[in-house]
């Protein structure tokens, strides 16, 4: 994220079943008015990280809290 870039946190829920569908991320993109490289997508099952991925989001996948924390001040420092 640029240090021009305001922080905006928001929570989009998509079914399991989407999580695979990079329609599902570009749509979830489309509605928060947010382009892919400034998204921070966290969750513990591979295959929903893997979508967010295909579609340039940055993603985390959760194991513990202080290796998510870590990554997410990462993401934010960038």
């Amino acid at each position: 994220m640029s240090s021009s870039s305001s922080c905006i946190f928001t929570h989009t829920t998509l079914s399991a079943s989407a999580k695979q569908d990079a329609g599902a991320y570009r749509m979830a993109l489309e509605r928060m008015g947010a382009s892919a490289e400034d998204v921070l997508f966290i969750d513990d099952n591979e295959a929903p990280a893997r979508g967010a991925e295909s579609c340039g989001i940055h993603a985390v996948l959760h194991r513990d809290n202080a290796t998510t924390i870590a990554a997410i001040e990462r993401f934010l420092a960038s």
